[in-house]
């Protein structure tokens, strides 16, 4: 009877106890588990769910389809006059948006873009459309 109080105890210490404190999940996948898709960006159709998943790398969202605040997304075009790779922002048509390393690898200053925007404190990119000459 002992040992089966110590084998009940140590399970619920290890099966019980220790997901919940490292946070982890039990093994979530974005794809399978949410639909989503593993992005580092995620579409102004789509909406960032929140965690760590096992199929997505660490730099990448979850993107599910869903509601998102498109009604607040702004859109700016126009030719871009500063490039900060360091505070990782675009400055066109006089307005400074952040953004991330992979949507700036293809700009450069003068280019002719198309953002599609949030604002919550500052701008922050959603997807940059890059004009073809």
């Amino acid at each position: 009877m002992k040992h089966m109080v110590v084998i009940i105890v140590l399970s619920l210490l290890v099966f019980g106890v220790t997901p919940i404190c490292s946070g982890a999940g039990p093994g979530e996948e974005c794809a399978t588990q949410f639909g989503g898709k593993c992005r580092t960006v995620c579409a102004s159709n789509e909406r960032s769910m929140q965690g760590a998943f096992l199929d997505c790398t660490e730099e990448e969202k979850c993107c599910v389809p869903g509601k998102t605040s498109a009604k607040h997304l702004k859109r700016v075009a126009g030719q871009v006059t500063a490039i900060d790779r360091g505070e990782k922002s675009i400055t066109l048509e006089g307005i400074t948006i952040m953004a991330d390393e992979g949507m700036l690898s293809n700009i450069k200053e003068g280019d002719r873009v198309t953002v599609d925007y949030y604002s919550r404190g500052v701008h922050r990119a959603i997807f940059i459309l890059r004009e073809v000459k």
